[in-house]
């Protein structure tokens, strides 16, 4: 299909000069080379379909007539301890990450990154042609961009990317701060003697559990060290 699809756009001089760029003058080489790659193109989807789907019916099939072997396996004691861990760490950052209880520092953050994002895609959206110029897969770097290839992007594009990269670091910094408050109130609950977490316990249980360790962490960040004697 790839073939196809680069001899469809080679174009020929009036002379019979080969060439890969296109103008009003020149003529197709191989005309019918772009049919030919929408059906290749065709075939290779139509194919790939028929593997899935294929292989899910293969598994389906095994699952069913080897259900009793799989349901006999026994459970790996370590994984679903590491899986419970994993459910409890996700109760924990979705709880320290609610919108009420976020610094103001850190709303900002977000409200900002929100605000970036929404703007980078305003522009991609509504003013395509403005960030990005005209470049074929067949095209050349030296002849279409001068020989530079960051001519690809035009300054209304440069700042749209701008703008999405960095919303993408506001929202790094964002995740890696909900993740630092994550840890500091699993420690603190894992050390607790008062009280435990489960998830099998009611939402309220755990909510008032949470909110319990939550202020404990913003006591012990202002627990002044003790003075030396």
């Amino acid at each position: 299909a790839g073939s196809f699809t680069y001899m469809g756009s080679m174009t020929a001089e009036p002379n019979g000069d080969v060439k890969n760029e296109g103008t009003q003058e020149m003529t197709l080489v191989y005309p019918w080379a772009s049919t030919l790659a929408a059906i290749m193109y065709a075939c290779s989807a139509l194919v790939m379909f028929s593997f899935g789907v294929i292989f899910m019916k293969s598994m389906e099939q095994a699952s069913f007539d080897r259900a009793t072997e799989i349901e006999a396996l026994p459970y790996d004691e370590e994984v679903m301890k590491l899986e419970e861990q994993d459910k409890e760490i996700a109760v924990l950052y979705e709880s320290v990450s609610q919108w009420s209880e976020l610094p103001f520092f850190i709303k900002g953050v977000l409200l900002s990154s929100l605000v970036l994002m929404i703007l980078s895609s305003f522009i991609f959206t509504f003013m395509g042609s403005e960030c990005f110029r005209a470049f074929s897969l067949t095209g050349s770097i030296a002849e279409d961009l001068d020989g530079k290839w960051y001519r690809l992007v035009k300054p209304v594009g440069a700042l749209g990317l701008l703008f999405f990269v960095t919303s993408c670091a506001l929202l790094l910094i964002f995740s890696f701060w909900a993740k630092v408050m994550t840890n500091e109130l699993d420690i603190v609950m894992r050390n607790s003697e008062k009280g435990s977490f489960d998830i099998e316990n009611s939402a309220k249980e755990n909510a008032n559990f949470l909110e319990s360790k939550c202020a404990s962490v913003k006591g012990l960040k202002n627990v002044p060290q003790d003075q030396p004697s």
